[in-house]
This record gives C-alpha cells, structure tokens and sequence, in this order.
C-alpha cells in the first residue's frame, strides 16, 4: 500500500507486519470519552480522537492536560508518569471508572480480494502485587514477541471442552507457582495422554505423563528443581486432542 506499516525502514516488503498505532481508553458512560454511539464514535476511537472530535492529548486523562496528541496513553512505566498511576507528574492517581480498551492498527490499504493475516496473544501473570504483576507481564510479552519474530514460537491447537471430546479439563494449582503445581485433567475415554512442558521459547523441557490413560480424573505433581524461573506451557494431548496451559514459575 505504499506505506512503511511497520516502521523497518523498507515499503511493502514481503512479509510486512502491521504494527498497532492506537491505545486508547473509554468510560462506560455518556460523556465526550464516553460509550461510542454510532459508527463515526468507532471509527474515531480506532484513531485516537474523542467522540466529540477532540483529539487524544498526552497526560491527564487524555483530554486537554496537554496541546500533544498522542495515539498511545499510558506510555510510562507505573507508578512513573504517564501511566493511571500517575497522570500528572506530581503523584495523582487516575479516576476510577468502568472502562474499555481500544487496541487498533491502521489506517492502510487493502486492494480488493487481498487478506490479511491476524495474530493476536492472550498474555497474563500474577506476582507480588499489581504492579509486580505489571513487570511480570511485561517480561513475558518480551519474551513470547522475540520468540514470534525469530520464528521460534510453537502453536498447538487448543480443543474445546465438550462431552464428545477426549480432553475435558484441564488445570494447574497453584499458578504462579516457587516449589511445586498440580496438574488435574480429565479424559472421557480410555486414550493415549502425554503431558509435556515447553518453555517459552518452545523448547521441550520435560515430559511429566506418557501412557495408555483410563478414564476419569487425574493428578500429576509436577516440581521443577533445576529449572529458571519463567513462563512455562504445559500441553496435554491425546487422540489429535491438544490443551496447553501457560504456568509461571517463580523463585
């Protein structure tokens, strides 16, 4: 489309990814930074700019702390500046509200017939706190996005839980975990079960079940003693069924 979409240096490459340009927040309620009412209001917070056609200012809540329009809020580090924790520089806290996050990409090009290919990922953690758990969390989208970008990341396709289903559940406890998880799952057939680990890289680490499973309920304990703490993927599979389960290992 004649436009540099993911910021290499190089225009219309094979292979060009679209990088996300927009993050912004809305309140669930009516005001100007409020709930969109009609396809314009959408169309404006994929672009950064307020339902009443004001644009997304750097600082505060978005509005007016600033003249700098900016596509990406919260860009600070909490509790730094400019992050919910610290809107102003001086230490004051976001207003507490029912709020939706728009994560957009664009605008561009698409000639007609064209696809594209979308990937999302769906990361979590949970550490000390709420803002632990924020460096956590930015450890891992680190890691999963060198991953994707060296090709190194493996998939597995995740099946749903239904009666006809070999898998039915599928958990981990306690998750983050220092010594020791256990894992339960649930086949609902006599089957085949591995149960491995990867880590984050897609690497096997480890391999915790390997047999002829009858049905019902299972416990495996799985304590890993000479590993680094990190985000691990724990897979089960069995008859063409495949679950994975992010675990995080702490020390």
């Amino acid at each position: 489309d004649g436009v540099d979409n993911d910021y290499d240096g190089l225009t219309d490459e094979p292979g060009e990814s679209l990088q996300m340009t927009n993050f912004v927040f809305y309140n669930s309620d009516a005001t100007p930074s409020g709930n969109p009412v009609g396809p314009a209001d959408h169309y404006n917070y994929l672009r950064s700019i307020w339902r009443d056609g004001v644009p997304v200012t750097f600082g505060g809540d978005g509005r007016f702390h600033s003249s700098a329009p900016t596509s990406m809020m919260f860009t600070g580090d909490p509790p730094a500046f400019w992050s919910e924790e610290n809107v102003d520089g001086l230490g004051t806290s976001n207003l507490p509200s029912d709020r939706r996050f728009v994560m957009s990409t664009g605008p561009f090009r698409m000639a007609p017939g064209s696809t594209e290919e979308l990937i999302l990922a769906i990361l979590w953690s949970r550490g000390t706190d709420r803002l632990n758990s924020l460096q956590l969390l930015k450890t891992i989208s680190d890691t999963v996005q060198t991953a994707f970008d060296d090709g190194s990341l493996t998939t597995t396709s995740i099946a749903e839980v239904s009666e006809g289903n070999v898998l039915r559940r599928f958990s981990a406890y306690p998750n983050p975990f220092s010594d020791a998880t256990l894992l339960r799952f649930e086949i609902g057939r006599p089957a085949h079960v591995t149960v491995d680990v990867f880590d984050a890289l897609g690497r096997h680490v480890e391999q915790i079940h390997r047999g002829k499973t009858v049905p019902g309920a299972h416990e495996k304990r799985w304590r890993p003693d000479r590993l680094p703490a990190g985000i691990y993927f724990v897979r089960i599979s069995s008859d063409h069924h495949v679950r994975s389960r992010p675990v995080i290992l702490v020390r």
